[in-house]
């Protein structure tokens, strides 16, 4: 199993900086690259500025090794309540959804998070470069993520 892409959205309102922004974008990861990284300026509801970028990686060795950084500065609760919410965290497609602080970001701090106003990072699995029924290989995906030490496999 590998890890086909890693997209990380996020957005800035009004009030926030865009270099914060950044700032946790490359404290998320370890191997940030601004050509693959795309800011647009949209209009929200009220005509202000929202900026929104989005960071797309198909280095799949590069991937891995963001993903396993992740992995490693998570706490080991947030390791186990990971794993207890793994199922619901990926799409009907296999992409595994999770979302990161804003605000620990910018301490360079990571911790997953419910909110709506944190950092979304998408990740798309393959099997021997094709893609796969995560759903259908879930016991393969534990596995993988408790390799990397994401998780502990129960």
């Amino acid at each position: 199993m590998e890890i086909h892409s890693i997209k990380v959205n996020a957005n800035s309102n009004a009030t926030e900086s865009v270099s914060r922004l950044q700032t946790c974008l490359s404290n998320l990861i370890s191997s940030f690259n601004d050509e693959l990284l795309t800011t647009k300026v949209v209009l929200g509801g009220y005509g202000n500025p929202i900026t929104t970028m989005e960071y797309l990686s198909k280095e799949r060795n590069q991937n891995l090794l963001v993903f396993q950084n992740i992995a490693e500065r998570l706490a080991d609760h947030e390791k186990r309540d990971f794993l207890d919410e793994l199922e619901k965290r990926i799409d009907s497609k296999g992409v595994l959804h999770i979302r990161f602080s804003k605000r620990l970001l910018a301490q360079n701090r990571i911790a997953i998070s419910s909110q709506s106003d944190s950092i979304r990072i998408l990740i798309k699995f393959s099997l021997h470069n094709h893609s796969f029924d995560i759903k259908k290989n879930f016991r393969e995906l534990k596995e993988f993520l408790s390799g990397i030490g994401i998780i502990e496999d129960k």
